[in-house]
């Protein structure tokens, strides 16, 4: 297994899982979104009603976000979801998107949301490996708006606005209380700029074999 995973392997390995083992994607963003919010449980208070709010891009990324608000939600945490943008109909991420809209979950999009106070976690789940460019615009008040907010951070797969292969911010990231990693951590996190934006790593699997080197 290698220590660390570049953006095109943690790509490759998601391709195998699907096209070689034949799972379908949409069970292994399940089994992501499982393991994430075991680890967002235990970063919640338990003796008061808990409150998280998911912060949720258009990509993959943002379907584990609504994966990991449903889970949460069935665990008795009050659970608001933020979206900055809408993933699309037929992907995986937009079926997530549709079954916590049926729950009922309140899904709000940046521009109409009340700010990000209040809450004792934040879930960002804004971009995962896949961003390859500067953040500019809402996303990037998004970003700003989870550094400053005062909750802890679990951050999905990596913090938003990190380039998963150098570490470098983009032109800034999230400030991670934990980050929950898939598979295995990303190049970046090798890089000594990336220590500050990551907190605590911890691996979630995905229901496969991990990759071997």
């Amino acid at each position: 297994m290698p220590t660390f995973l570049t953006r095109a392997q943690a790509r490759d390995h998601d391709r195998r899982c699907v096209h070689e083992l034949g799972l379908p994607g949409i069970v292994l963003m399940e089994n992501a979104a499982r393991g994430c919010a075991d680890l967002a449980l235990r970063m919640l208070p338990r003796n008061a009603p808990a409150r998280a709010i998911v912060i949720c891009g258009a990509g993959q990324n943002g379907g584990d976000g609504y994966a990991i608000a449903r889970h949460l939600a069935i665990a008795g945490v009050q659970v608001r979801v933020v979206a900055l943008g809408e993933p699309s109909t037929g992907s995986d991420a937009g079926v997530m998107r549709r079954v916590a809209l049926a729950m009922g979950l309140p899904v709000e999009s940046w521009a109409g949301a009340p700010g990000l106070a209040g809450a004792d976690l934040l879930v960002d789940a804004l971009f995962g490996t896949g961003l390859d460019r500067p953040v500019t615009g809402d996303a990037l008040e998004a970003i700003r708006g989870m550094r400053q907010a005062g909750a802890a951070v679990l951050s999905v797969d990596l913090p938003s606005g990190m380039h998963a292969d150098t570490g470098e911010p983009m032109p800034e990231c999230v400030h991670a209380t934990l980050t929950a990693t898939m598979v295995a951590p990303k190049a970046g996190f090798a890089r000594p700029q990336a220590a500050a934006c990551l907190g605590r790593v911890e691996i979630v699997g995905i229901g496969a074999p991990a990759p071997h080197g």
